[in-house]
């Protein structure tokens, strides 16, 4: 008995002494292979998906993607794959289990989506829509995801409903503009009540004039001054009186000291994710869930660009390269422009063609035009504008409208985009061919799509 306990203690303080080990190693060194494009930023947090000796546990990948899976409203719910009817089908593949599909450090059976799942296993469920449907009738199985057509996790853009519902429709609409952050615009989304029952707000247009008279800034006079700079703290001041901020009459404690502080004390540096979270706090779950934040949601230091798999401004970004992506890095913390943000911060670090081409794009055209005035406001498409969309909550008397600052909502598949932000301008046809023509999406959009690259034409012109 005494050797048997003498083994387990010591496989127990080896099993420590290992743990200790691996927390403090470079855990990038034990990968069994590449990490994909979507998790390589979080491949030094191994413990944020794997668990001790179980592998990969189901409510890892639902502690990062449930909000997404949610808002999608995924057509493959858990349910369906609970129902006994489909027990034959989750035989030859369970899909009720993310890892099913998307198994990580396998990357030349891991395709540019991060499925590794064997081509054509739609063919498992779905095996009389090839044979039933006229439209599907000598397509391969293999084809469902890679013509852009079906997403697994959201199919509303092509339900028939949904297809019949905007057939016709026109490449430009007759009004094209996403939701606004002025009250009057958001307001006008609301079918319950006219436009003309809300009065604007112009503190919530990032257009808006800076008219209202600047508000005393509440520093405490004299406190540790000397640490920070009399002439920094003016400055600071000066540009926060002329901000949204000030305009809302949020003052510099309202960041610099915390919540329900009674002592005085004053933080110069604020934790951002906690500061800018008090009024922000969607922006701060959507940014920890995108690739922006995924490192901060998972304990790592904050992303550098210098990390990134795209493309990179080394020259341009060199500071944000040293320091990794926070609120600031955007977003100026005293003097936060959000037309700044949605345009000049993209450009300062993305280097890839799709960014280069942004500014020959009718896109930018009419982004210029509504920053100078001549468009009303969401009539112009900024970087932001598609990759980090307007939400709408239409909750109380006047919809709220915040930025989705998930980029993972609507980059890949990329006809997720096609509700959430193309058909605010374009009729469903032009949005979907758009998005599958791989060379328009690599100009930004400067040329029409066309159905002779994408192979097919979601709703023939002849047909309609």
């Amino acid at each position: 008995m005494h050797g048997t306990v003498k083994i387990v203690l010591g496989l127990a303080a080896l099993g420590a002494a290992g743990a200790v080990f691996f927390k403090r190693a470079e855990q990038s060194s034990f990968l069994p292979g590449p990490t994909s494009d979507g998790h390589h930023q979080i491949e030094k947090k191994c413990d944020a998906c794997h668990t001790p000796f179980g592998g990969v546990a189901q409510a890892a990948c639902l502690a990062c993607h449930a909000d997404g899976m949610e808002s999608e409203q995924d057509s493959h719910s858990p349910g369906k794959f609970e129902d006994p009817r489909n027990a034959l089908a989750l035989g030859r593949i369970d899909a009720g289990h993310c890892v099913e599909c998307h198994r990580e450090h396998r990357p030349t059976q891991t395709d540019r989506m991060s499925v590794s799942a064997r081509a054509g296993f739609c063919v498992e469920c779905h095996r009389d829509v090839g044979k039933d449907r006229v439209s599907h009738q000598g397509l391969a199985f293999t084809t469902c995801n890679d013509s852009g057509c079906h997403n697994f996790h959201d199919n509303r853009s092509v339900y028939t409903e949904f297809l019949a519902k905007h057939r016709g429709e026109p490449d430009l609409l007759r009004s094209p503009a996403v939701p606004s952050r002025a009250a009057q615009q958001a307001a006008v989304l609301t079918a319950s009540a006219p436009a003309a029952a809300f009065e604007p707000n112009p503190t919530l247009d990032e257009g808006a004039a800076k008219s209202a008279p600047p508000i005393a800034a509440d520093v405490p006079p004299g406190i540790d001054e000397e640490s920070v700079g009399r002439q920094a703290i003016a400055a600071a001041t000066s540009a926060w009186q002329s901000s949204a901020h000030a305009r809302q009459g949020i003052n510099c404690s309202g960041c610099h000291r915390a919540a329900g502080d009674d002592s005085g004390a004053w933080n110069w540096r604020p934790e951002q994710t906690v500061a800018c979270a008090g009024c922000h706090s969607d922006e701060k779950r959507t940014f920890l869930g995108g690739k922006h934040g995924m490192r901060l949601a998972v304990g790592l230091p904050p992303m550098r660009p210098a990390d990134a798999r795209l493309p990179m401004k080394d020259e341009v970004a060199r500071d944000a390269h040293e320091s990794g992506l926070t609120c600031s890095r955007c977003h100026d913390a005293h003097a936060p422009d959000l037309r700044v943000a949605a345009v000049e911060r993209c450009e300062g670090c993305h280097n890839d063609g799709h960014t280069r081409a942004y500014r020959q794009s009718a896109h930018f055209t009419a982004w210029q035009a509504e920053v100078a005035g001549t468009k009303p406001p969401g009539s112009g498409v900024s970087c932001a504008t598609c990759h980090l969309p307007r939400a709408i909550d239409r909750f109380g008397v006047t919809p709220r409208v915040w930025a989705d600052h998930n980029q993972n909502g609507n980059l890949r598949p990329v006809d997720k985009m096609a509700r959430s932000v193309c058909m605010s301008c374009h009729g469903l046809q032009f949005s979907l061919n758009a998005l599958a023509d791989r060379a328009v999406v690599a100009g930004n959009f400067a040329a029409a799509p066309s159905p002779v690259r994408t192979g097919f034409d979601f709703l023939p012109r002849s047909a309609k």
